[in-house]
C-alpha cells in the first residue's frame, strides 16, 4: 500500500499520466486470476513485487542520476506506471492469498488486520515523499516490495488445495508443506 500510494501521488499531478495508469491497472489486476490458476499464488506474488521493487529501484536511480531529483519524464512515467500497475495486481492478490490462508473461524479477522496494516502504509508513504533527497524514497520502497515478494516464499501454495475452515486445516496444510518431497 506503501508503494502503491507512494507512486501514485509522485506523480498525481499529470492528470493524463494519472488516467493512463488507472486504467491499465484494470487488466493487471484481472490477469492475476489467470496467473494464479497457471503458475500459482507464491510464484505469481513473487514476480509482481519483484518487479515492482525493480521499478522503485530504477526509479531510485534515475533520481539519484539527476541533480534536481527529475530524470527525463517518459522513463520516470514508464517506471512508475509499471510499477504501480505491479502493485495494484499484488494488492489483489494479497487479499485472495490471505482468505485462501485463513482459516473460516478466523478469516474476517484476519483480513480486517491485513486490511488495517495496509492502512497504515497508505499513510504513512505521503510522508516518504518529503525526504530531502528524491531517491530515498524509492529505495525504500524497492526494499519494501523485494521483502514482501521474498516473504511470500514462506508461505504455503494454495493452489488446488481445499478451502481451509478450521486451526487444525492449516496446521495440517503446513505439516505438508514441510515434509520432504520424494522423488
Amino acid at each position: 500500500s506503501a508503494l502503491f500510494f507512494g507512486l501514485s501521488l509522485h506523480g498525481a499531478h499529470d492528470i493524463s499520466g494519472a488516467l493512463i495508469t488507472n486504467l491499465l491497472q484494470i487488466p493487471g489486476v484481472i490477469s492475476v486470476a489467470f496467473a494464479f490458476d497457471r503458475i500459482g499464488r507464491r510464484t505469481t506474488m513473487l514476480i509482481l513485487l519483484s518487479v515492482a521493487s525493480f521499478s522503485c529501484a530504477a526509479l531510485a536511480v534515475l533520481m539519484a542520476s539527476f541533480p534536481a531529483g527529475e530524470g527525463p519524464a517518459h522513463a520516470h512515467a514508464a517506471l512508475s506506471t509499471l510499477g504501480s500497475v505491479c502493485m495494484s495486481a499484488s494488492f489483489a492478490g494479497g487479499y485472495i492469498v490471505s482468505s485462501e490462508l485463513l482459516p473460516t473461524e478466523v478469516r474476517p479477522v484476519g483480513l480486517a488486520l491485513c486490511s488495517q496494516c495496509s492502512r497504515i502504509g497508505g499513510f504513512f508513504s505521503p510522508f516518504a515523499l518529503l525526504f530531502e533527497h528524491a531517491a530515498i524514497p524509492y529505495s525504500l520502497w524497492a526494499i519494501l516490495a523485494l521483502a514482501g515478494g521474498l516473504s511470500t516464499l514462506r508461505l504455503p501454495e494454495t493452489l488446488g488445495e481445499p478451502s481451509l475452515e478450521t486451526m487444525d486445516d492449516l496446521h495440517a496444510l503446513l505439516a505438508r508443506k514441510r515434509e520432504p518431497r520424494s522423488i
